[in-house]
């Protein structure tokens, strides 16, 4: 879920202005309900999410996993 205080136009727009700096856009998930800072994880959501960083414009996705 992007935060719309923290991004107030998208992470989508974020993506686009990284790349037009030539840099390549990374994004951090986990595999679990929350992240490590308490916001929605991916779990039960992966194909959802995955959907929803590429459409943003994400070129790489850090997951992660703790068994």
């Amino acid at each position: 879920m992007p935060d719309p205080k923290a991004y107030p136009d998208g992470i989508k727009a974020l993506a686009d202005y990284t790349h037009g700096k030539g840099l390549l856009f990374e994004i951090y998930s986990d595999s679990k309900l929350t992240t490590c800072v308490k916001r929605p994880g991916s779990l039960y959501h992966e194909k959802k999410d995955a959907q929803l960083f590429a459409d943003w414009g994400v070129d790489h996705l850090k997951q992660q996993v703790i068994n």
